[in-house]
């Protein structure tokens, strides 16, 4: 009887066992898990992370708005006609601009008295980033006569990276606003002042054949060493381009409205700073710089944002072959201000305007 219930349970385990490997989902071999696994990382390596495109439509609003459409890009004022401009206030265009934040409200004063004593035929239009009531009040307190003017740029419209202080986004666009209503801007930050010498007239015909002048930057490092790698993919601009490129700085400039600046200079400039995978790339900072790789033209880790961009479509307007738009050191008509040297004490002036503020809420 046993033997008969032992033979039984065999039976009932080999019929089991055959059923499972004839019915049952066979394993993969190990050659063909090694096969799929070798085809799942090739798949990953062809994968290309694509940015984040803005929509056409949306971007195409602000560039009409800023007057950078490529159709009205096409037409513009003539050389001679801009030179014209340029005579009837002096040497310089019409409009000095400025844009400052809160923290920089101590230069105001100084800078306002330069352009006074230096320039005084010409507009002082002054944009106010991060200005509270009473900041705006102070600041207004000290722009106060018929030649300068207080502005803020409307952030909301734009944006949201836009009003990022620290990425320089707004500065494009604020020179493109003045370049637009005048047909020319010298630009200034306020870390600058205007001075009497040498005289301006010495850039201002090489700026008008070639649409700006600006300063080289203090910086002998290369375009390539201080741009991020993903700024030179989004404007399809070959790095090894830029090796030897020694960059500006837009922190003086002067412009002159052109077909030519408008459209190949100022829009694609304009454009990617609307465009936050442009302006800054994703592992864009502008600190931690490693100067000390070689060779030099290699990326040092900081990205200087605007003028990063601006100096690579620079480099693809002239292909690199030359810089005519350049003004030597001896023909600079500004000084920068170290060490906050020039700035003013506002503390009155604040507490004064903060009374005032509350004084109007109160009413």
């Amino acid at each position: 009887m046993r033997a008969k219930s032992f033979l039984l349970l065999l039976a009932c385990i080999v019929v089991t066992s055959t059923l499972v490997c004839l019915y049952g989902d066979p394993k993969p071999a190990l050659d063909g898990l090694v096969s799929e696994t070798h085809r799942q990382l090739s798949n990953l390596k062809n994968l290309k992370v694509v940015p984040e495109q803005r929509d056409p439509q949306e971007l195409e609003r602000y560039l009409l708005h800023l007057g950078l459409s490529p159709a009205t890009s096409a037409v513009g004022p003539s050389p001679s006609a801009l030179l014209a401009v340029a005579n009837e206030s002096g040497p310089l265009p019409p409009v000095v601009g400025t844009a400052m934040g809160v923290d920089q409200l101590g230069r105001l004063q100084g800078f306002l008295e330069a352009c006074q004593a230096h320039f005084p035929d010409h507009m002082v239009v002054v944009y106010a980033l991060d200005f509270g009531p009473s900041e705006l009040l102070a600041a207004q307190n000290l722009c106060n006569s018929s030649n300068c003017t207080l502005r803020t740029l409307n952030f909301d419209f734009y944006p949201p990276h836009v009003s990022n202080l620290k990425i320089y986004a707004y500065r494009p666009i604020i020179i493109q606003e003045l370049v637009r209503e005048s047909g020319g801007v010298l630009w200034v930050e306020p870390d600058y002042q205007l001075t009497g010498a040498p005289d301006p007239r010495r850039v201002v015909g090489r700026a008008l054949r070639e649409g700006l002048a600006a300063p080289w930057a203090s910086q002998p490092q290369p375009t390539s060493a201080l741009t991020h790698l993903g700024m030179f993919e989004f404007l399809r601009a070959p790095r090894e381009a830029f090796f030897f490129q020694r960059m500006v700085d837009p922190s003086v400039l002067l412009l002159f409205d052109s077909p030519q600046v408008r459209g190949r200079l100022m829009l694609p400039w304009v454009r990617c700073a609307l465009v936050a995978d442009c302006i800054t790339p994703v592992g864009a900072q502008s600190t931690g710089c490693r100067f000390d790789k070689k060779p030099l033209y290699r990326y040092s880790g900081c990205h200087r944002y605007d003028v990063s961009a601006l100096n690579i479509i620079l480099g693809l307007l002239y292909e690199n072959n030359r810089q005519p738009y350049v003004f030597q050191d001896e023909d600079h008509f500004f000084r920068r201000i170290v060490d906050g040297s020039s700035d003013m004490p506002l503390s009155g002036q604040l507490a004064e305007a903060n009374s005032t503020v509350n004084k109007v809420a109160s009413r």
